[in-house]
């Protein structure tokens, strides 16, 4: 069997998260770690509002969008350093969560713009 990149991170996806599960909340299905979603506030001055710190993922069928948490890509790129900056990954968390949910997001990004940035500059530059 040939180990491909979808292997790799169906591995580490797997080996990171133990206890995947799924709220739906109205338009937005919240894709989170563990047995509920954790809510905390933020109190700092410029981060008032509130966090959810195992959220993996979160659909907003208003526009059709799929986030993923940018602590979800650090930890994907901490276990396998080689795909940093490879936008292939944002191919395999939109074919994870069509095979889940079937439902296709148009849009699939990290909620991250200077991950995103990086990630259009280094293939930019392939």
């Amino acid at each position: 069997m040939t180990i491909t990149e979808k292997n790799i991170w169906e591995d580490t996806f797997k080996t990171l998260f133990k206890e995947v599960r799924f709220k739906k909340e109205k338009n937005t299905i919240y894709v989170f770690n563990g047995k509920s979603i954790r809510k905390q506030i933020r109190t700092k001055p410029n981060s008032i509002g509130l966090s959810f710190p195992n959220v993996i993922m979160t659909y907003s069928g208003f526009g059709s969008f799929l986030e993923i948490r940018p602590e979800v890509y650090k930890n994907f790129i901490n276990q396998s350093p080689e795909f940093e900056s490879n936008k292939l990954i944002l191919v395999f968390f939109k074919e994870w969560f069509e095979n889940k949910f079937k439902i296709e997001p148009k849009n699939v990004y990290i909620s991250d713009k200077l991950i995103m940035d990086k990630m259009k500059k280094d293939l930019a530059d392939q």
